[in-house]
């Protein structure tokens, strides 16, 4: 694998993955693609030492994004998730918040948003 620390991007939607490995390589990560959110906890699991953030989507198949961010937090308390979500409701949120999450950021993604979230963790 490469030297530069990855990002796991857990997005069902194939547009959100490639702009999001294009911001990310924009400023200088790697982006590592999850399809659902079984593949999601498992390329963690395989990864977790390279992957230096989580950008997580609420709704995908399998496991959503919610059930994804606890078995991380289980895996690994010090886990750093963004929520990247078209739509965020007060109830997910509720169920969201207790995780800690390193904020969130609406579709669509942009490299501001993500760059000023990133930062929280990576001298960018």
């Amino acid at each position: 694998m490469s030297h530069r620390p990855a990002v796991l991007v857990a997005d069902d939607e194939k547009v959100c993955l490639i702009v999001a490995a294009k911001l990310l390589e924009h400023l200088g990560l790697r982006a590592i693609h999850a399809h659902d959110g079984i593949e999601a906890v498992s390329i963690y699991q395989q990864y977790r030492e390279e992957i230096v953030c989580v950008l997580l989507d609420i709704n995908m198949p399998n496991m959503n994004g919610i059930e994804v961010f606890n078995r991380l937090k289980e895996i690994d308390d010090d886990v750093n998730v963004i929520i990247v979500s078209g739509y965020v409701t007060k109830a997910n949120k509720k169920l969201i918040e207790p995780n800690n999450p390193l904020g969130y950021i609406e579709k669509p993604l942009d490299v501001v948003r993500l760059s000023a979230h990133l930062k929280k963790i990576l001298a960018l």
